[in-house]
């Protein structure tokens, strides 16, 4: 079964597209430029709405969620 992929909030970025968040699963999705979806598992939601009001979506994804959580591509 395909994942629910919550809504996808556009951003300012060179690498990302989109980002959202479920709270119910703590799985933060990120939308990169080419299109692939990566869903970040176990971030806590005060992580992910950090992540997501952050000015600088690249530099908060590489200091806050890459490297630190597992994640895995969505199949679209």
């Amino acid at each position: 079964m395909p994942e629910q992929i919550p809504e996808l909030t556009p951003v300012s970025s060179s690498h990302l597209d989109a980002v959202g968040y479920d709270e119910d699963t703590q799985i933060l999705y990120v939308q990169w430029k080419g299109g692939e979806i990566s869903a970040y598992e176990n971030v806590p939601a005060v992580v992910a709405s950090d992540f997501q009001k952050a000015p600088s979506p690249g530099k908060a994804f590489n200091s806050m969620i890459r490297d630190k959580y597992q994640h895995h591509y969505v199949e679209s």
